[in-house]
This record gives structure tokens, sequence and C-alpha cells, in this order.
């Protein structure tokens, strides 16, 4: 049997490890101190690791490694350690300096890229839904900055117009686009689109989750135009949350506009990505 002095500064090590995990996420959870007694035992381990003493020492150590594979493997306990590092806001603290975005500019479009098409629908023959999470919005606000250089004034502007469309935890947030070239077509086909962005809706499982328009932006004038670029909140109730989540559920998104009827299926890595946007 280990000394109980040993034990008791493995265990104290561990408990240090997590709380420095906690302090990257801000917060305590039960699972950064799991996750810290198993690094400090496995250090403490791989320096003991020859003679029979070894076997003795990993014995000592299956409580916690059950203890983790109960958080790693449980989904509850999963989603719980996933909600403490999701971020829903953007605050001056994650911005970084306009020299150290520029020399990471073209490593970050081009993963940005690779998120953007598991988080893309198209629906009809115009219409496009990008889903927006704090990535892509931590990425257009630093393009903004670099493309506009307004400096430390407009740090506070990007915020204050992009941190509303991240998901709180509870919805999907997407800007729609209505991509037409011709500029005559495109006038046209708005024109008898008033009102579309109330209309859009999500379908699962006979459930249906309407969208609401942001509340600060009217995007149909009042002769009846709709925007070429829309900003739609679909809000879940926790039940269409866990429906929603489901490995191979079958979800149908579109537009029930009498102009503009128009429904898509989304494809699985879209619905997958998406649902990480739930706390």
């Amino acid at each position: 049997m280990l000394p109980p002095a040993r034990i008791a500064f493995v265990v104290t090590a561990g408990l240090l490890i997590g709380l420095v995990i906690s302090g990257w996420y801000r917060t305590f959870f039960w699972q950064a101190f799991v996750i810290g007694q198993v690094i400090a035992w496995v250090g403490y381990l791989w320096r003991r690791r020859s003679g029979n003493g070894f076997v003795i020492e990993l014995a000592s150590i299956v409580p916690f490694g059950i203890m983790w594979a109960v958080s790693a493997f449980s989904p509850r306990l999963r989603q719980e350690l996933r909600q403490m590092s999701m971020k829903k806001e953007i605050s001056r603290d994650d911005i970084l300096d306009f020299d150290t975005y520029a020399g990471q500019r073209k490593e970050r479009r081009a993963k940005m890229m690779d998120v953007k098409k598991r988080r893309r629908m198209e629906v009809g023959p115009f219409a496009t839904l990008y889903f927006e999470n704090y990535d892509t919005m931590w990425h257009q606000v630093h393009e903004m900055l670099h493309i506009e250089r307004g400096g430390e004034d407009q740090i506070e502007d990007e915020l204050r117009a992009y941190n509303p469309l991240i998901p709180k935890g509870k919805e999907l947030v997407a800007t729609v686009m209505f991509e037409i070239d011709d500029d005559v077509r495109r006038a046209n086909v708005l024109a008898r689109l008033g009102g579309v962005e109330e209309t859009a809706v999500l379908q699962f499982d006979g459930e249906t989750v309407k969208g609401e328009s942001e509340e600060d932006l009217d995007r149909t004038t009042a002769d009846g135009k709709a925007s070429s670029v829309q900003f739609i909140h679909f809000p879940f109730t926790p039940e269409q949350i866990g429906k929603f989540r489901k490995p191979g559920m079958q979800v149908l998104i579109g537009f029930e506009h009498e102009n503009y009827g128009h429904m898509a299926v989304v494809p699985e890595t879209v619905r997958e990505s998406l649902a990480a946007d739930f706390a």
C-alpha cells in the first residue's frame, strides 16, 4: 500500500491541476477534478513504472479510472463538459491585435471554410443559410477589423453587431442570403418576398421550429420588398433539442412563403455540427 502522505500528495496535485483546468473554463466542474486526478496519478505512476511496486500503485488508480470512464462515456456528462467550454459571447479580451491576426489570417480562413461547409444549407434556387456560432462570428469580427482597419474604436461596434448572432444554448441562428447575380432579377424576386424571414421553419420528428427574425432589424421594407440578407433565430424547447440531437434524425429546413415554398433535407454532417450549438 502507498503511504498516506504519498497519496495525499498526489491527490492534492490532482486537485490543483483540476483547478487550473477549471480556470481555463472560468468555472468549476467536477470533471475537471477527475481529469486532474488522472493526470496526477498517471504522471506519478510513469515515474514508478518499474518493479512490483508499479502493480500495487496501478491498483490505486482504478477508482479514478472508473470515475473518468463514467465521465467519458456518459452522454449526459459529456454534454455537461461541453457546455462548460461553449462560449456564447465575444469579449474584448478575445480580439487579437491587427498584426497577430494578419499573420494567421491565411491559415484561419482555410480552416473556417471547412467549418462553414458543415454549417451551410441551400434551400430553393436562391436562398442559402449560413448557421452561425462563436467561431464563425469571431472570424467575421476579425475580418471586418482587418478589412476596415478601424482600430479600437471599431471593436465595440463589431461586438455589438455580431454577438447577438451567437447561439445562446437553446437556439440555432442563421444568416440567410438570397443570392442572385443579375440586379434586375434580384430586385424583382425580392419585391415578391416580403416577410419571408417570418416563414422559415425546421421540421423533424413531428416538431416544427419556426424562425424569428432579429428583433432590432426590419428586413422587409414598407412596400413589401425583402432584404437580400436576413438574420433568423430558431428557438428550441428542451424536448425539441433532445430530438434534434439524435444521430440520424431526419431534419427538413425551408420556407413556407407563398412565393418561396421550398424545403431541403439537412445532411447528417450538418445536423451533427448544428447539434453542438445547444448547451
